[in-house]
């Protein structure tokens, strides 16, 4: 699962409509939290022109049972 993220869906942003409300850099900490080693974790900086603003796409991964 690929998610997009960016400072527009901070805690300040959250609301009905986005009830996340994670600063992009706690994003990984908080997937870790929720699903353990149950989920692998990767990202990359972007930057979308549209918005001019930089985003994090963050690539999440189901591990296999061991």
């Amino acid at each position: 699962m690929v998610i997009e993220y960016s400072d527009e869906q901070s805690p300040l942003a959250a609301g009905e409509m986005d009830p996340f409300g994670v600063r992009p850099v706690a994003v990984p900490y908080v997937l870790a939290d929720w699903f353990g080693h149950d989920v692998s974790v990767s990202f990359r900086q972007s930057y979308k022109a549209n918005i001019k603003k930089p985003n994090w796409l963050f690539f999440i991964r189901r591990n296999e049972p061991t």
